[in-house]
């Protein structure tokens, strides 16, 4: 292989910037689609939100992708992989009480987060400490600030109790506070590990979820491995990349592949009347490599050098 430049992979860099583009462009033309459709249904609400951020997320790869920057593409891969568990989690089944319940769920986490704020919480000297010490500035108990909070708290407390979320919470979380969303119907399901052994991506957690992690808390900045399933020896490879072009492929195919079974879940979630919407997004991803494989290196696009997904996704 020769030596890779700058000069030399910048075809790779506007290849994958477009596909990144081509994701961000429809993805927000099946979220259109999907609020449309969702105004009269609770359970849009968590459905429209999360898929809205994966199509941000498409966007980030977009402008990640531009600048060069393949390490915080990692970062971005990961939420993609918990964000299409999520919506796939609501597909399985219990649509509306799972989506109500993520809803609740972050309210919750809200209200613990503003109560930090207040002067009778047991964190809230430490937490006065901690702003001094950034010299932010301390909150003034008597302050309009403090008022405020107390208002949001009370607002938010009154919002998951009432309908439609009141039914969930008083079922599950008002004498569980501690109760994980994705616990509900599965006390099983404590962790993202265990969420995502429930809906078949056991392996993809134990490899590309947790290598992922280590880019986020910053333990794999200098190591650069691809992680790969063969279906043949059934067996997970390891191997160096030695240059960006893997790196940005085996990152960008992931994070297709997270895109499109989110889409395909989202639709399914609120039933869209309009499935065809789906047609631009794979369409147009499809012709996009066929057009272009050929001046980028065909070499970089073989099963060798890709991601391949286990087939016992439920």
């Amino acid at each position: 292989m020769d030596q890779l430049t700058k000069k030399s992979i910048k075809p790779w860099i506007r290849f994958y910037t477009q596909a990144f583009n081509i994701l961000f462009q429809e993805g927000e033309k099946i979220l259109n689609e999907l609020i449309n459709c969702s105004t009269e249904k609770t359970e849009g609400i968590s459905i429209n939100l999360l898929y809205r951020k994966m199509v941000e997320l498409a966007y980030g790869q977009m402008s990640l992708s531009k600048n060069n920057e393949f390490i915080l593409m990692k970062s971005l891969n990961r939420e993609s992989l918990e964000t299409n568990l999520f919506l796939k989690y609501f597909k399985q089944e219990n649509t509306k009480e799972r989506s109500i319940s993520y809803q609740i769920h972050g309210i919750n986490e809200r209200i613990k987060h503003l109560k930090t704020f207040l002067p009778d919480h047991p964190t809230y000297e430490v937490y006065q400490q901690g702003l001094e010490s950034l010299r932010v500035g301390k909150l003034n108990p008597t302050s309009g600030n403090i008022l405020e909070i107390k208002t949001e708290i009370q607002r938010l407390e009154l919002l998951i109790k009432s309908e439609p979320l009141g039914e969930i919470y008083k079922k599950y979380f008002e004498n569980n506070p501690k109760l994980k969303w994705y616990s509900i119907n599965n006390k099983g399901i404590n962790s993202i590990k265990d969420l995502s052994k429930n809906l078949g991506y056991e392996l993809i957690y134990h490899t590309l979820y947790k290598s992922y992690s280590e880019y986020i808390h910053g333990y794999n900045l200098v190591k650069k491995d691809i992680v790969q399933y063969s279906s043949v020896t059934g067996r997970i490879e390891v191997f160096g990349i030695p240059g960006p072009p893997f790196e940005l492929a085996h990152d960008f195919i992931f994070f297709q592949n997270m895109f499109k079974e989110a889409s395909l879940s989202a639709v399914d979630c609120l039933k869209l009347e309009n499935p065809q919407i789906l047609t631009g997004l794979f369409e147009r991803t499809k012709a996009h490599f066929q057009i272009n494989q050929v001046q980028v290196g065909q070499e970089f696009l073989t099963k060798e050098h890709i991601y391949i997904f286990p087939k016992n996704r439920k």
